[in-house]
């Protein structure tokens, strides 16, 4: 965070100093006093320049050692109130669910990009299909972001929700710029001004560490029905740096939890192995995808759009992936894999399209640079996705491990032939061969062949396309939210 600051006042000393030299060569040794008094002053301003840097530093350092001291602490601040939850919460009555009044049920997230995660709750949050008003969704997001939902059309107040208040605002966006993702007491704090403010029913913490602050948050604002749901595996997977915080928490918290749903049969034993509690406790509610279909119209204007947009020559065969860039999706694989396909075909017309952004972009852009593949294409983060899922022939989920990938299944409703690691949940949805192609973790030469083999044979492009698409209207939205919500009375 320093170094751009620090750069612009050396930059700016370069240029003070160029003038300097040059006024003193016009007005030679007239005013030579002048001249002096100037270089002294831009000589204190490099000292400023200097301070400034270490100043800011040493505040950096400081609040590092700060949240380091919060994170070490937080197992034994988080037994108490786990432990004391029944306690916390009974000490003013909390909010009722009164008879006949429709249930709110408030949805927390860490931020609403573009993620799987936020598109379910997006989903279920503007979904027509709660008529009989029984249950009222909302949510809301932690960190300071700009919020996905705007685009969506989900009111909510945005002043709040966006922006934060001057505390997470100020040392939120500090902390975000370092390596440790998530300042929880500001999170905590955060999220408890908003339950006292908004009053829910229920609160849906989505994922493991949301589910921790989620559960801490709504103790204190005395919240009277408190879900965790969990997307993906256990942390033990090594997606983040506070496993053990995660695994410690979840112990503790699991026993005064009104319910837990997840989104598969897999996921669902991985969690109860994960804490040692009986599966039967945990509900199955699987994603949904819309079941909106697109003519083949409508979808040779999306193809034609795309690619004359990407330069991309309409008769070339697109690989796509859609995602946050980050090490366990995966996506350097992929580009990898797609490097060996080059170097075996003798068919040269063919793009990879990587679509999203992260914290490993810049370092796939230094593998394409240095191989020189041209035909790399990364469009950034996109809102349209079927319009690219449209101008594509296969999709690629190469991640280490994945939940049930939202990605994946829209490309399969959009008839694409997928390759996808095996470490993921969509294997209980299609079979190997037959609706998607599977490959072992980290292979490159397995997905490469994959590629290549899909690449050489359009028939079973198609054919597996087919299948796909004929297999996902088991999982449409509406039947997801059918389901989401008669939990949510069962629990209730």
């Amino acid at each position: 965070m320093t170094e751009p600051i620090v750069f612009r006042y050396q930059q700016l000393f370069k240029l003070k100093l160029l003038r300097a030299k040059y006024y003193y060569r016009q007005n030679g040794f007239i005013k030579t006093f002048n001249a002096v008094i100037f270089i002294g002053y831009l000589i204190l301003f490099k000292i400023y320049s200097k301070l400034f840097s270490i100043v800011q530093s040493l505040l950096l350092i400081l609040t590092q050692q700060c949240l380091n001291f919060i994170i070490a602490l937080h197992p034994k601040i988080l037994r108490l109130i786990c432990v004391n939850s029944p306690i916390i919460r009974r000490i003013n009555k909390p909010y009722s669910i009164a008879s006949g009044v429709p249930i709110k049920v408030l949805h927390v997230t860490c931020s609403f990009d573009l993620g799987g995660t936020q598109r379910q709750i997006v989903n279920i949050c503007t979904a027509p299909q709660h008529k009989d008003g029984y249950v009222i969704h909302e949510a809301i997001e932690y960190f300071p972001e700009h919020n996905y939902l705007y685009r969506q059309g989900v009111a909510l107040d945005r002043q709040r929700y966006v922006h934060g208040n001057i505390l997470t605002r100020k040392l939120g966006r500090l902390i975000l710029n370092k390596s440790i993702r998530s300042l929880q007491v500001l999170q905590i704090y955060k999220l408890v001004r908003d339950f006292e403010t908004i009053h829910p029913d229920v609160v849906v913490g989505w994922g493991h560490e949301v589910a921790m602050i989620t559960f801490i948050a709504a103790c204190i604002a005395r919240v009277p029905k408190i879900l965790f749901c969990i997307r993906t595996f256990n942390p033990s997977y090594g997606w983040t740096s506070i496993g053990d915080i995660l695994t410690k928490a979840h112990q503790h918290m699991v026993p005064y939890l009104d319910g837990i749903i997840v989104n598969s049969t897999p996921l669902k034993q991985d969690y109860a192995k994960w804490l040692h509690i009986d599966p039967e406790k945990i509900y199955v509610c699987p994603n949904g995808i819309s079941t909106t279909t697109w003519t083949e119209m409508e979808i040779q204007q999306h193809r034609q759009y795309i690619r004359s947009k990407l330069h991309i020559p309409f008769d070339a065969l697109v690989i796509i992936n859609v995602g946050r860039f980050s090490a366990e999706k995966g996506q350097m694989i992929m580009v990898q894999a797609y490097h060996r396909v080059l170097e075996r075909t003798i068919n040269k017309q063919m793009y990879c399209l990587l679509c999203g952004d992260g914290p490993t972009q810049e370092k796939i852009v230094d593998y394409i640079r240095l191989y020189q593949l041209n035909q790399v294409i990364m469009p950034g983060r996109i809102d349209a996705v079927h319009e690219f899922l449209s101008a594509s022939d296969i999709f690629v989920m190469p991640s280490d491990f994945e939940g049930m990938p939202n990605a994946m299944m829209e490309a399969m409703a959009h008839g694409l032939p997928c390759i996808s690691t095996n470490i993921t949940n969509q294997v209980q949805v299609t079979k190997d061969g037959l609706e998607a192609l599977y490959v072992d973790v980290r292979s490159i030469d397995q997905m490469a062949g994959k590629m290549l083999y899909l690449s050489e044979h359009p028939e079973e492009r198609i054919r597996i396309g087919k299948n796909a698409q004929e297999r996902l209207k088991a999982f449409s939205l509406e039947q997801m939210i059918k389901r989401f919500d008669y939990y949510l009375r069962e629990i209730v």
